[in-house]
């Protein structure tokens, strides 16, 4: 698959080019899609990128804790377990909100400049969470359009409605998939993620194929969300063991209730 593809885009893109860049704002985003031609595809992550993590705990920074937390707690903890979390988490949607408000026009103008712009997202896979992103997104003023007509669902990923959905650990590999099932190849690829591993995994990915693509490390805030542990050890507890997510201010108002509470039992018992 790899020689195929890289004839096609050798074939009709002789000088193909792959870069990382990090953008602080959509402004260096906008002016690329902008410069594009026709014939770019655009690829936006959403967790982090489009939409702003509700709370610390979900943020890609506190992922060795989270991670960690979980081999204490659910070592072994099952695919279905897994789907389940995310559908309780995926429910929540609702109180997400745009990581920058200007998102909506931008994704609007590449439409009208003719450019091609779908959403990228990493997902446990299951029917009945498919389609959320995309209501969730049309409801804050993304109107992504189904872009790519020829996908459907692959090998390591989904395609609904404009958004590609994956369980792959990196998108790279998932991205050249998505190129071999194509009608037309991409003249140019921009793609955009909060996670420099996805970068780096898309920008290696084109650099051996020679696909010409332009990496944006979107990184708006220098300063990730402070983790309080004890918040996010309360809320995934609820979320494992109760099935519901709760918001940081939330645990904190159960946390303090708790505390009053224990505090007049002793008393009591004094």
């Amino acid at each position: 698959m790899r020689f195929l593809i890289g004839l096609l885009f050798l074939g009709n893109f002789c000088a193909g080019y792959a870069e990382i860049r990090t953008a602080s704002s959509l402004e260096p985003i906008q002016q690329e899609i902008e410069s594009s031609s026709k014939e770019t595809l655009v690829l936006l992550d959403v967790g982090g990128t489009l939409l702003a993590y509700p709370d610390a705990v979900l943020h890609p920074s506190h992922e060795a804790w989270k991670y960690q937390w979980f081999q204490t707690h659910r070592p072994n903890i099952s695919r279905e377990e897994r789907i389940i979390l995310d559908r309780v988490v995926l429910g929540t949607l609702g109180s997400w909100k745009l990581l920058d408000a200007e998102w909506p026009e931008v994704i609007i103008q590449a439409q009208s400049h003719g450019v091609k712009i779908v959403a990228f997202t990493k997902v446990a896979l299951d029917p009945s969470i498919r389609g959320s992103r995309a209501k969730t997104l049309q409801s804050l003023g993304i109107p992504f359009k189904n872009d790519l007509p020829e996908l459907s669902k692959g090998l390591s990923y989904e395609y609904t409605d404009g958004i590609i959905e994956t369980e792959h650990q990196l998108k790279g590999p998932v991205l050249e998939e998505i190129l071999s099932s194509l009608t037309i190849l991409p003249g140019k690829i921009i793609f955009v993620d909060d996670r420099m591993k996805q970068i780096q995994s898309v920008d290696a990915m084109c650099r051996e194929l020679e696909i010409s693509c332009v990496a944006f490390h979107y990184v708006p805030s220098a300063t990730p969300p402070q983790l309080n542990e004890k918040i996010a050890d309360y809320q995934l507890n609820i979320l494992v063991h109760e099935h519901r997510w709760i918001s940081e201010n939330e645990a904190l108002l159960e946390l303090e209730r708790r505390e009053i509470e224990l505090a007049d039992s002793s008393q009591c018992q004094k």
